[in-house]
């Protein structure tokens, strides 16, 4: 149970950090 929650977890970041390289492209686009 604990190992799942640390997976999707895991997951989540990786998608969080994906987000955060593509905003931080579209914030230099910007400037």
């Amino acid at each position: 149970m604990v190992e799942k929650y640390k997976r999707r977890k895991d997951g989540l970041s990786k998608d969080l950090a994906k987000h955060e390289d593509k905003f931080r492209e579209d914030v230099d686009k910007q400037a």
